[in-house]
């Protein structure tokens, strides 16, 4: 997460125009809405000084929706928040930065997911890497209920360290 360097995707990267007719219109329609949303948290974590990201990742200046979840979110709701994890990973192939591929993915997912009326958390977590004294990878993924959502599934090899509440209603950040 701590890498900041900037790679731009090579035209080669992009896929031929086959490997898009798997996916149904709404799905494109939503890999098109979470690229956008990977492109908006990008620019906003690559801000410098006050305009950085910390206090956006806590908290967010005005609703996202108006809608809220009553009670534990349903199968179907968590069936949809793992597609949605899934679009949302093969739209980050498409990014234009390479940082900290987890915490944009887990910042666009819990956006969209909010919009939906379900409530996730952010959570952090670390580990250490093998092979290299001293040195930790991090991660960040989502939370809803019970139910671990993380685009690049690789939650379960990480000890949580914080978990960060929801969004909700008006804030002052």
């Amino acid at each position: 997460m701590a890498d900041r360097t900037s790679r731009i995707l090579p035209l080669a990267a992009l896929p031929r125009p086959a490997a898009w007719r798997r996916y149904r219109p709404s799905e494109l329609a939503e890999l098109a809405r979470l690229w956008l949303i990977l492109a908006a948290v990008d620019l906003r974590l690559s801000l410098p000084g006050e305009l950085s990201a910390s206090g956006w990742i806590l908290c967010r200046r005005g609703k996202l929706s108006s809608r809220r979840d009553v009670g534990a979110p349903g199968p179907r709701s968590l069936a949809e928040a793992e597609r949605l994890a899934s679009l949302a990973r093969t739209a980050a192939r498409f990014r234009l930065r390479s940082a900290a591929p987890c915490l944009v993915l887990a910042l666009a997912l819990r956006h969209r997911l909010h919009a939906m009326g379900l409530e996730p958390r952010l959570e952090l977590g670390a580990r250490r890497r093998t092979g290299t004294w001293g040195a930790i990878d991090a991660h960040a993924w989502l939370r809803i209920g019970d139910r671990i959502i993380d685009p690049l599934g690789e939650a379960p090899a990480f000890k949580r360290l914080e978990s960060i509440a929801p969004v909700t209603g008006r804030t002052t950040h």
